[in-house]
């Protein structure tokens, strides 16, 4: 056992870690266990009481319970330890490590810069005593220029005091009769990762939790009614009662790309519409519990204070998660603010939408989300259509399950001439598409797309169908007024022009010809000309 003697490496600082000087991962999957670890490791002598960690960690359970679920949790750092379990210092009093064989990335000095990553940045447990202590030690440990107060935000303003929350999704994969699972397996990981690329969830391995510790939404993605069938279905968890939210069948004989990432985004829309309408209401007293996936709820949903709203609860949720995806939305939100023409001063708007989204793909360069954001923002804001195309290549890589990658590619070769790419591209973003908030602007962008290849019918069809359902989105507006123009309806053109003028005043058909108003990719085609609008 003569390498077990070497030291462990733990980082404490960022997404917490334990390695061995070879660089074999021993971090436990379960959050409960990488909560002992947490409150051992900065235990003066690197140990603390029975009593004080099931008290610190399942203050909601009766000593017994707690104990038992104690003990399961240390069963589990002993098991992930392996050949390093004689670090761990265990009796029927106390737990601990022996602090001679660990190596931390601690400070002594709390630093002064607001780049040092978050203590314990990555942990996650649904305790109150747990988390309010969390919260002073990264007080003590923070730059005094970063907040570092657990979040309560007021959304709307004046209204009672939110819980800035992060789901848990526990997933299960289940095999068919024959033991074959790794179409599940695979299934099940692109939904995963396809709602981790929209916001902040803590996902967790059914087999990697306690029985008890079930609290929460979990996905099921197995066997279906025949070997022939995949069914991925969702619950939700609270105090013993589960509720069933959603079920949805796919067919595995008839393989096809296309239904396949169908499939999956009903699953992903219909998880996230659970995240953001089910699950707890209250949280220590306060009144609601909000996430990010309500923060992006209110940018589609566009209704009332929405905005503001959306731009306020994602700056909290990244002081709550430092993740790249809140600023990527925070940077498409101001997407909005120029496309609708709000911007009182479009210059600062676009340089803080390129600082943000500068920023997530610093943190985030492998999420998908996050990159075709970063798309949009320099193709849409910036006129960088070479960087935009780029960003949206790398995230249709990233998942070619996600529509709004498809869509923002469309968008970019528009503005490079490719328009038969472009439609192609958003016709496939469209036909994937599931049934979220965000389906409207997929449409409106096929509305584009078949705009600048010509495909004036098509664009009719597809912009007033968009227009009926959302009628003060100004995009399909603007190009149903164009396609009328270009085919010679002067009353139908005259008739969308003032249904717009009822949100923009001063709109008229010139507008769409002029280099500032948010029509770049109809103006770069010519398909609309000067005669046309006389």
């Amino acid at each position: 056992m003569g390498e077990s003697k070497a030291a462990l490496h733990v980082r404490l600082l960022g997404s917490f870690h334990v390695k061995t000087e070879s660089g074999e991962d021993l971090t436990p999957r379960g959050a409960k266990a990488r909560g002992v670890l947490a409150l051992v490791l900065l235990a003066p002598d690197m140990k603390r009481p029975r009593a004080y960690l099931r008290d610190m960690l399942w203050s909601d359970r009766g000593p017994e319970q707690g104990s038992s679920s104690l003990r399961q949790a240390i069963a589990e750092i002993k098991r992930y330890f392996g050949d390093y379990a004689d670090v761990l210092q265990a009796d029927n009093r106390s737990f601990g490590l022996d602090p001679t064989r660990i190596v931390t990335d601690m400070y002594t000095d709390p630093p002064q810069s607001r780049d040092i990553p978050y203590l314990f940045e990555d942990l996650m447990i649904r305790d109150p005593v747990f988390n309010k202590w969390l919260t002073e030690r990264r007080a003590d440990r923070a730059p005094a220029v970063y907040p570092t107060t657990y979040i309560t935000a007021q959304i709307p303003r004046g209204a009672e005091v939110q819980y800035i929350d992060i789901p848990r999704l526990t997933v299960s994969v289940g095999a068919n009769e024959t033991g074959k699972s790794g179409q599940a397996q695979e299934m099940a990981r692109s939904i995963v990762q396809s709602i981790r690329d929209w916001g902040a969830v803590d996902v967790i391995h059914a087999g990697d939790t306690d029985a008890d510790d079930l609290d929460g939404f979990t996905l099921n993605v197995g066997r279906g009614q025949t070997d022939q069938m995949l069914s991925a279905s969702m619950s939700y968890t609270q105090g013993g009662r589960r509720r069933f939210l959603w079920g949805q069948s796919y067919p595995m004989l008839t393989p096809h790309e296309l239904r396949q990432n169908q499939f999956i985004n009903l699953c992903v829309d219909r998880a996230i519409f659970a995240l953001v309408h089910d699950g707890p209401k209250r949280v220590s007293g306060q009144r609601a519990t909000l996430n990010s996936f309500v923060a992006v709820d209110y940018i589609f949903r566009r209704k009332g204070k929405s905005a503001e709203e959306s731009r306020d609860l994602l700056e909290q949720c990244f002081q709550r998660d430092r993740r790249g995806i809140h600023l990527a939305w925070q940077a498409f939100q101001l997407t909005y603010t120029i496309g609708e023409r709000r911007a009182e001063d479009r210059d600062a708007v676009k340089d803080e939408a390129r600082q943000l989204i500068h920023r997530a793909i610093e943190l985030e360069p492998n999420n998908a989300m996050v990159l075709c954001i970063g798309s949009y923002v320099h193709s849409f804001l910036l006129g960088h259509f070479n960087a935009g195309h780029d960003l949206a290549s790398r995230s249709v890589a990233l998942n070619p399950a996600n529509p709004i990658g498809w869509a923002f590619l469309s968008a970019v070769e528009g503005y490079q001439g490719g328009y038969e790419e472009a439609h192609s591209y958003s016709t496939f973003a469209r036909n994937i598409s599931g049934e979220g908030s965000y389906r409207y602007m997929i449409d409106a962008m096929c509305c584009v797309t078949a705009t600048i290849s010509g495909r004036f019918d098509e664009a009719i069809s597809v912009g007033e169908a968009v227009h009926s359902l959302n009628p003060d989105y100004a995009p399909p507006m603007r190009y149903l007024a164009a396609v009328y123009a270009i085919t010679g309806q002067p009353d139908r053109a005259r008739d969308m022009v003032q249904r717009l003028q009822r949100i923009e005043p001063d709109f008229t058909l010139g507008k769409l010809l002029d280099a500032t108003y948010p029509t770049a990719a109809l103006r770069l085609s010519g398909r609309l000309s000067e005669t046309d609008i006389a």
